[in-house]
């Protein structure tokens, strides 16, 4: 198992406290250097503010002055025997793309919800979007909970409401927790201010989340990213999806099929034996293959399906309708390809909770539905619940993106 840090994504309704839980986080676990934590002091006395932890992720000024995060920022968080990353997200509702780039390079998320306002529907939007881009770990932090007096009943009501709306979308293991980033309740440690709450503290939930574990038992899977020439050799560069890979392994190349020999692998311009998921690598072969980008390598055994049809589920976010017979571009993986919509079908609508029966010809905004895709060329998929990044797709017009899918 590789020794890669585990990367949580923060999301959830803005000014909900997402960015100052990680600002208390790093200076609960001294992962900000000396200088910086004086640097936002300075900043924070400048624009008339206490000591905001927020700015800690909110990089950009335009963010410090109006209060809100636009851009994801990520900061790594040091704690004895484990390492993080933390992925700070926008909360608009006009940076959803911004929000689910962060959920995509995540391995579990932390939604926090204020006490004081309880769920909202970016909350929910937020929920949904993270299971039904993949992720099965999910930490549900009340935050706030100062300015509600630490009531238990509030919480409760909270994370029951919560409970409630989760299982119909998502099969995520969930944790919830009660806490305050400005008074550092339940978040490195337990708090006395809560003692009806016997759960963890924020960090020592982090902590009990085991990750990679199947990525790592998974076959190998690589979608090509680009080839290199340098000098004699071809180098195929990516980012291994599932598996690991050795010097000497026999591989396919998708779709043509096509097989060769890994004759040696590279990270950061060093060779070595060996590989795990996650890794960026470059790979030479034993034999020259007319290798591109969207082509897949993967173990000689493993079979992922080569398609121009596949049924996905899709969150659609367009104002714009996606109506049957149209034609759009998907992107999975590294792979793009022109597809049309054959058929509409088991269409939801988020917000209502509740399947719709009519207007089957089109997929309005926050539904999702099963659609039938007919496609341009050959696809390479597969269940996204077995290879992550060969069964998540996006669908995009001029590099807008309009919705999101997974294959099941």
């Amino acid at each position: 198992m590789n020794n890669f840090p585990v990367k949580f994504v923060f999301i959830g309704e803005v000014d909900h406290g997402k960015s100052s839980l990680i600002g208390r986080l790093a200076l609960d676990t001294n992962s900000m250097p000396r200088e910086h934590v004086k640097n936002i002091r300075q900043i924070s006395k400048e624009l008339g503010s206490e000591t905001a932890l927020a700015y800690f992720t909110d990089q950009l000024e335009e963010e410090r002055k109006n209060n809100l995060t636009i851009d994801t920022t990520q900061i790594q968080l040091n704690s004895p025997g484990k390492n993080y990353v933390l992925i700070d997200t926008p909360g608009h509702l006009e940076f959803l793309k911004n929000m689910m780039t962060g959920v995509t390079h995540a391995d579990a998320a932390i939604l926090v919800i204020d006490a004081t306002e309880g769920i909202k529907p970016q909350t929910q939007r937020h929920a949904f979007l993270a299971g039904f881009l993949g992720l099965r770990h999910i930490i549900i932090v009340v935050n706030k909970m100062d300015l509600a007096s630490y009531s238990q009943r509030t919480f409760e009501e909270i994370t029951q409401k919560l409970r409630s709306l989760l299982p119909a979308h998502t099969n995520q293991n969930i944790s919830m927790v009660p806490a305050s980033a400005k008074e550092a309740a339940n978040i490195s440690r337990r708090s006395s201010k809560t003692p009806w709450y016997k759960g963890p503290s924020l960090l020592e939930a982090m902590k009990s989340i085991r990750i990679n574990q199947k990525k790592d038992s998974a076959p190998f899977c690589f979608p090509v990213q680009d080839v290199y020439k340098i000098g004699n050799e071809n180098i195929i560069v990516g980012r291994i999806a599932s598996g690991s890979v050795e010097q000497g392994q026999d591989i396919t190349l998708l779709p043509s099929q096509k097989r060769a020999t890994i004759r040696s692998l590279k990270v950061f311009d060093k060779e070595t034996k060996k590989a795990q998921s996650r890794q960026s690598i470059g790979i030479a072969l034993t034999t020259p293959l007319n290798v591109k980008r969207g082509d897949v390598l993967c173990d000689k055994k493993y079979r992922p399906q080569i398609t121009t049809r596949f049924t996905g589920k899709v969150f659609w976010l367009s104002d714009k309708p996606l109506g049957l017979n149209q034609t759009i571009l998907i992107r999975c993986a590294t792979q793009e390809t022109q597809c049309t919509v054959e058929k509409i079908e088991k269409k939801t609508d988020l917000a209502l909770s509740k399947e719709l029966k009519q207007n089957m010809n089109e997929l309005k905004q926050n539904e999702t539905a099963a659609i039938q895709f007919k496609a341009n060329t050959a696809l390479v998929v597969e269940d996204s619940n077995r290879v992550g990044e060969l069964g998540r797709f996006v669908l995009q017009d001029n590099d807008h993106l309009l919705g999101v899918g997974i294959i099941k």
